[in-house]
């Protein structure tokens, strides 16, 4: 027998408070949920302007520490890039402000300081767009200690890393001065005959000169 509209109204009640209460049971989670991804979202956005504002006041405290070495400062520039490199580690600018410490520290005849700071700083993830002129500051360092040939693998290294042609030319003569002074003339001579061969080079000029000492002497034994 087929029910009536009055018999069959309370099974689609009760299928709808069935539904309802369902809904209401995943309504909670799903909120907890929503609440969830928009405290992430505060969370980020929160870390990010954190950041800014850090990043920011260490391009402050880079440009004050500028102004010292500027004045010729340099003990006041010393003290201030510690600060900078300690307080805002992560930063671009402290990269930078390590750069200049490790300069600093070479210049009072501390090479050991200012390499062992620029190899703690290569594996910083804010060091990445420096790896060159970092690499070409611990050659630096190393040409200071009296090692010409290591100093020459560390100026080919940052003329691998470099990311333009001029920078890498530069690095790349840097390393053939070192290689002479390290008494190896064949690598020498490899470098400033690539060199030489750019014509419209920075250093194909110099290069072309190299070549000829180093020919002259050969010729002379």
């Amino acid at each position: 027998m087929t029910p009536t509209t009055v018999s069959a109204r309370p099974a689609l009640e009760n299928r709808a408070e069935t539904m309802f209460d369902s809904l209401r049971s995943y309504a909670r989670p799903a909120l907890f949920v929503l609440l969830g991804a928009a405290l992430v979202a505060g969370g980020v956005a929160v870390y990010n302007r954190s950041k800014a504002t850090n990043a920011a006041r260490a391009d402050q405290a880079l440009f004050e520490v500028q102004r010292s070495l500027g004045s010729g400062n340099a003990a006041l520039a010393t003290a201030d890039l510690r600060k900078l490199v300690t307080r805002y580690d992560g930063t671009p600018s402290a990269v930078q402000g390590s750069m200049l410490l490790a300069q600093l520290l070479y210049d009072q005849g501390k090479a050991d300081e200012g390499l062992k700071l620029l190899r703690d700083l290569q594996g910083e993830r804010a060091a990445r767009d420096y790896r060159a002129p970092i690499a070409s500051l611990i050659a630096a360092g190393l040409e200071q200690q009296g090692k010409p040939a290591e100093a020459a693998r560390e100026y080919e290294r940052a003329a691998e890393q470099a990311r333009f042609e001029v920078d890498r030319s530069n690095y790349r003569a840097d390393a053939a001065r070192a290689y002479m002074m390290a008494g190896n003339k064949d690598a020498a001579r490899r470098i400033w005959s690539e060199l030489s061969a750019q014509p419209a080079g920075p250093v194909a000029a110099e290069a072309r000169v190299r070549l000829g000492e180093l020919t002259a002497t050969a010729a002379t034994r």
